[in-house]
Parts: structure tokens; sequence; C-alpha cells
């Protein structure tokens, strides 16, 4: 019963959609990243945020060459909402509500990956998540992150925390 949720929220998502366009900005679209200037994060409804890809991010992600910030459209916003709801049930997962941190990119072949860290809880202020990539050691299944490309409809590169 709960594998038929997803397909609905999905069709159900994009007919909103199709009556409202609109499109989250990243922080640049730009081929290099300054990091001389610090480039916003973008607060999203709910419990999610955009976070601007950094140089320093290229490790969470597992993509071969030169990777370029890219903005993330209420469209594919919607369709990684249904692709983690996959991920959650593919990896036995609560479906309680996380607090979710984006980083979009473009890799060398264009193609667009997402990496995604789901929190449940936050520890520290509510604004620090909003700003930074938020880790922690330990916690299991509340903490897990997964990379997710737009183009294939893809996850990949699963991993949750240690227990404790």
């Amino acid at each position: 019963m709960q594998y038929l949720f997803a397909p609905l929220v999905f069709l159900l998502s994009m007919l909103m959609l199709a009556c409202s366009p609109l499109r989250v900005p990243a922080a640049s679209n730009a081929t290099s990243v300054n990091v001389t200037k610090p480039i916003p994060s973008v607060p999203l409804a709910g419990d999610s945020v955009i976070l601007p890809f950094q140089p320093s991010n290229a490790r969470l992600f597992h993509l071969a060459g030169p990777l370029q910030p890219t903005s993330l459209s209420k469209r594919e916003l919607l369709q990684l909402d249904s692709l983690l709801l996959l991920v959650q049930q593919e990896h036995q997962l609560s479906l309680q509500r996380h607090y979710r941190q984006y980083i979009g990119v473009l890799d060398s072949i264009g193609q667009k990956t997402v990496w995604v860290n789901a929190l449940c809880r936050i520890y520290d202020s509510e604004e620090y998540w909003k700003k930074d990539i938020y880790q922690v050691k330990g916690g299991g299944a509340c903490y897990w992150s997964v990379q997710i490309n737009l183009t294939t409809a893809q996850s990949s590169y699963f991993s949750k925390n240690a227990p404790k």
C-alpha cells in the first residue's frame, strides 16, 4: 500500500507545478566559485535548504571532472522529493520528516546531480544548518546522505551514520 503513495504524490506534485512554474536560484551559474565572497544559501519552504556549492564540497560528490554550481527548479525539487521517498523505502528508513540540505552541481557531461544530507535532529542553533553542512558522528538512521542524479533519476552512494 505504501508503495502506491510515492507515484501518486509525484503525479499530484507535477499537476500543481504545471499551474505555477518557478525557478529556485542557486548560488551561482558561473563555471567557477569565487571563494573570497560568501554565497548565500537559498532557504526553501519547510525544513529544506539549498546550500551553495563550494570547491571544498567536491569531496561529497563521487563524480569525475570539474563540477559546476547549478540551480534547482521547483520541478526538480519535486522530483527530488519523490526520489527521496524511494530511497527511504529502499533502505528501510523511517519516513519521518527530516531536515534536508541540498547541494546541486553539473558534472563534466552536463548531468545534474544533487547531494542530499538528511537530519532528523539539530543540536546546534536552528540557523547553523541553513548555512553550513551539518555533520554529526553517530545517530544511525537519523542522519544519512545520498547522491541523486536528476538527469537519470538514479540514486547512489547512500550512507547512514553509525549507531553511536
